[in-house]
């Protein structure tokens, strides 16, 4: 197989003529090979193959007659003219040369070979075969010229090859050479470096780079080359291949080149241009100079008097710059106006851009006065300049200085501004001396049982809030107690002004409805006592009316108070204390005229006696109660009453008159036992499950009989066109606790779904007592929703409990007071024969209304028997009942409103706590037939999720 491809790479010979051979391989034979070649025969083979590529030939046979020198037959081998080798014979001699295994390789793409025979062949030489192939060339490594393939990088492929160049640099278009983009090189410095590009190694060819300084008019640049130089030159002619030109105005440096450095230039010029310029050729290292700047010089200034020049030079010139500053105490003045410092330069023609300032002592002028305070001088001309002193003061002894500082001097300081060692430049104030009263509070040693009279000037921080908002319909008017705490300030309670919206936001009342009478005594004569407006209020962000945390407000008065003997600020607690408690046991006062009803005005207060318990200020001295002794005392409480940290606890444990003459937001004061001043501890803010009125002890009362006015403060009458219907109880201070038929509409009695009648066809009225006459104690308010118990049955009356959640807040006084909630324990606490309180206006009683709330006590029955009782009448005794009354009739729930409340007192706590609520029985008194009531435990923690009211 092998040599039939041979055969067919063969080429026909001819015996005379030239063959001209361009593909990348074959092969070459003497005429008639294998046989012998013919006699007289001359053949020439011309191999080229594509630029990029060499030819490589050798031998497979040969076999040609011998001669000397070759010069019968021989094959000769040239390229590019030029002989290569010449063959002949059958073995090397000294005259003859075969190929042998001898490889060709021809310098170019193009090789010649040539085949000669004379006239004989006697022997029947057999000629030759050769086979050649195209070689490609590494152009990269394979240069036989001193110049390098490329100036940088060669990158070789089959056929050719091609140049890259580094970073920075341009491949030139001869596509070999690299040269660099230099034609733009600005300098506006001073001073500086210029070098030929990669100097000191050879700079890069081709190039033609541009270097220009370019200074403000008025510098003259020099230039200084470094010794080493090095640029291309020759030895015959200036600078024809490589070279450095210098422009500088009108002057021209150069061509320079050559080994030799031209060393310093002085250009005369602002403006410099320097050429350089790089053939394709060359290996020197190129050059490096340095150029500075000098200008015009300007006279060496003079130093002011108290003042210095910086720097300090011997000379100075163009573009120098000169800072002038004074000595401490003094200030530059140029052109009227005063500075700490100045600055002139050196310009171009020589001068300075200004004269020298002058240095002018500091004068802080005439220091502020103190309102409520004075200025002395120190000096006898009343000097303000650097260095003078001045004495604050304040007038005394109704004003102290705040902050309290060791020394009031101030000194006349550097910048212009009078200062203190121990504040600086902020100015002290003249405060009010607060918790001084010019008449002395009698010592805390014993307590006061109901009071007692305030002299004139015992209290002059107690202030009267009045808050009457006329925008409302009907009108709405309450009042409050506060404490001065400054010329502009009175802290009170934030429930005093609160806005009594309809929804549960904390919106302070409108400013313009609020009035503050400060230095009142004797409400029946305010001669002496000061009126003024609101500015601002701010209630205490964190303010929660559930609860009554954080239940404190500020009010900023329109006009500062001026101080008197009854008119004095009370101190607040000093820094740090502010999360300390007041010692347990230790004795507080409060002082207040016992306001109790929130809808009379000023006058109406006064006159009634309703209104107040007190026309002279009164006060009490208190006892500060432990914290945990306070919240297990109110265990049995409504809940949302949280005791919280934010809160303390004061009284005696058995209550009593005397903790209920403070007025809301009224001031808890005790004495500092260092400062000898009074601090307010704390504010007067809520209480619940307590009334003000005690139940007069009596034997137990057949068919009930009137309520002392007070003694049930938590119950509300459902008044439907003038006329109640219900009774209800108050838990916190918007949700009422009733009977759940009593919301019933009975248009649509047969639904076997419950429907309530509207929440505005009724009012809810707190604070009430007669039945028929408007008490100056009522507050009217609306129901905002109702929700009946979800597993409220009609038919049997099981969980007979409905809520009704209030429009707005009520105001709590000695006639609204919220009931406590039971928890779970005191269901187990009540005992068949306990004795509890059921009140009421008695709508069924004697088929008439009474005059006023009426009670009964009634022991708890036996729920066994009451359940027997009812069940010949198909009536339904549930566990979420109680039932109480006496087996031989006479008293029973008909003698109280359904939905009104049956409460019980805990006595270790001394709080009064909703048991039930009035739901049905059989008649009224019958014998043999108990009263049944809605049980509240059994309801507790709907009621708790419904109103968040939680136990504490």
């Amino acid at each position: 197989m092998r040599s039939l491809i041979l055969l067919a790479l063969y080429i026909f010979m001819p015996q005379s003529g030239a063959v001209e051979l361009t593909e990348m391989y074959g092969s070459i034979q003497s005429p008639r090979f294998p046989d012998s070649y013919p006699k007289n025969s001359e053949v020439s083979w011309n191999i080229t193959v594509p630029e990029g590529f060499k030819i490589k030939l050798y031998f497979m046979h040969f076999d040609l007659e011998p001669s000397y020198l070759c010069e019968y037959d021989y094959v000769k081998i040239e390229a590019e003219q030029e002989l290569l080798v010449t063959f002949c014979g059958r073995e090397n001699t000294d005259t003859e040369q075969i190929p042998g295994e001898q490889v060709i390789m021809s310098p170019e793409n193009s090789l010649s070979v040539s085949f000669r025979s004379d006239f004989s062949n006697e022997e029947r030489f057999t000629g030759f075969e050769a086979h050649y192939t195209a070689v490609d060339v590494d152009e990269c490594t394979e240069r036989n010229d001193e110049e390098l393939a490329c100036d940088h990088y060669c990158h070789n492929y089959i056929g050719g090859y091609y140049c890259s160049c580094r970073f920075g640099y341009i491949l030139h278009s001869d596509n070999r050479t690299c040269r660099v983009e230099c034609s733009d090189n600005l300098f506006i410095e001073r001073t500086g470096v210029i070098t030929s590009s990669d100097f000191p190694n050879p700079y890069p060819k081709s190039s033609d780079c541009l270097y220009r300084i370019e200074l403000q008019e008025g510098f003259v640049i020099s230039l200084e080359f470094d010794d080493s130089f090095d640029i291309e030159d020759h030895p015959e002619v200036t600078c024809p291949y490589d070279y450095l030109k210098i422009k500088a105005g009108r002057k021209e440096f150069g061509p320079l080149c050559g080994e030799r450095s031209p060393g310093r230039i002085e250009t005369g010029s602002n403006s410099v241009q320097i050429l350089f310029h790089s053939d394709n050729s060359g290996e020197s290292r190129g050059w490096k100079l340095s150029y500075t700047a000098v200008g015009n010089p300007c006279p060496v200034p003079q130093p002011p008097e108290n003042g210095k020049i910086e720097p300090v030079l011997a000379q100075y010139s163009f573009k120098d710059q000169v800072l002038i500053t004074c000595d401490t105490g003094y200030n530059v003045l140029k052109d009227d106006i005063e500075a700490e410092r100045y600055q002139i330069e050196c310009r171009k023609e020589g001068t300075w851009s200004s004269s020298v300032p002058v240095c002018k002592i500091v004068d802080c002028g005439a220091p502020v006065e103190l309102e409520h305070g004075s200025v002395s001088y120190d000096s006898r001309d009343n000097r303000t300049i650097f260095g003078s002193s001045i004495q604050y003061s304040c007038q005394g002894p109704r004003y102290h200085m705040y902050p309290a500082i060791n020394s009031s001097t101030y000194i006349c300081g550097e910048k212009g501004l009078w200062m203190n060692e121990e504040l600086g430049s902020k100015r002290p104030s003249c405060m009010a001396a607060c918790g001084q009263p010019v008449k002395p509070l009698p010592a805390l040693l014993k307590r006061i049982v109901g009071g007692r009279n305030a002299e004139l000037g015992f209290f002059p921080w107690q202030a009267l809030i009045m808050v009457e908002d006329l925008s409302r319909v009907p009108e709405d008017k309450w009042f409050g107690s506060g404490a001065l705490l400054s010329e502009s300030w009175v802290l009170t309670a934030a429930h005093v002004l609160r806005s009594q919206r309809r929804d549960s936001t904390v919106v302070p009342v409108s400013k313009e409805h609020v009035t503050v009478y400060l230095g009142l005594h004797d409400v029946r004569n305010k001669r002496g006592a000061v009126n003024l407006t609101a500015e601002k209020i701010i209630l205490h962000e964190d303010f929660d009316p559930w609860n009554y945390n954080n239940d404190i407000a500020l009010v900023k008065l329109k006009e500062k108070v001026s101080m008197n003997p009854w008119v004095m600020p009370v101190c607040l607690p000093s820094v740090g204390q502010d999360s300390t408690d007041p010692e347990p046991h230790t004795l507080g006062l409060v002082a207040g005229w016992g306001i109790s009803n929130p809808n009379v005005s000023m006058d109406n207060a006064v006159s009634s006696d309703l209104g107040m318990v007190s026309d002279v200020l009164q006060y009490v001295k208190l006892p500060v109660v432990l914290h945990s002794e306070c919240k297990t005392s109110y265990k049995s409480r409504s809940g949302n009453y949280n005791i919280t940290d934010n809160m303390f606890c004061a009284g005696f444990y058995e209550g009593g008159k005397d903790t209920c003459l403070g007025d809301s937001g009224g001031a808890f004061v005790m004495e500092d036992p260092q400062s000898k001043r009074w601090v307010a501890q704390g504010l007067v803010s809520w209480v619940c499950g307590a009334p003000q009125f005690s139940r007069v002890k009596r034997q137990r009362v057949a068919n009930g009989h009137s309520a002392t006015r007070g003694v049930s403060p938590w119950i509300a009458m459902l008044s439907r066109n003038g006329q109640p219907f219900c009774g209800g109880s108050l838990i916190g201070n918007k949700w009422i606790v009733t009977a759940a038929h009593c919301l019933l509409d009975p248009l649509h009695s047969g639904n076997p779904v419950p429907v309530t009648v509207s929440a505005a066809s009724f009012q809810i009225i707190l604070g009430k007592h007669r039945t028929k006459r408007k008490d100056d104690t009522e507050q009217t308010l609306q129901a905002e929703q109702l929700i009946l118990h979800p597993s409220y049955q009609a038919a049997t009356f099981e969980f007979d409990i409905a809520l009704l959640q209030l429009s707005r807040p009520a105001t709590f006084n000695n006639y609204v007071l919220p009931v406590c909630l039971p928890d779970e324990s005191q269901h187990s606490a009540l005992h068949e024969g306990d004795m509890m309180i059921v009140s009421g206006w008695g709508k069924q009683f004697l088929r008439r209304l009474p005059d006023s709330l009426m009670e009964i006590e009634i022991p708890i029955a036996n729920q066994e028997l009451c359940k027997m009782s009812y069940k010949s009448l198909n009536g339904k005794v549930t566990d979420d009942m109680l039932c109480a009354g006496e087996k031989e009739g006479g008293k029973d729930a008909c003698q109280g409103d359904s939905g009104g409340p049956m409460v019980t007192l805990n006595r270790h706590s001394g709080r009064w706590f909703l048991a039930a609520v009035v739901s049905w029985g059989d008649g009224c008194g019958v014998s043999g037939r108990f009263g049944v009531y809605s049980n509240i435990v059994r309801s507790l923690s709907w009621i708790r999720n419904i109103t968040g009211v939680e136990n504490v």
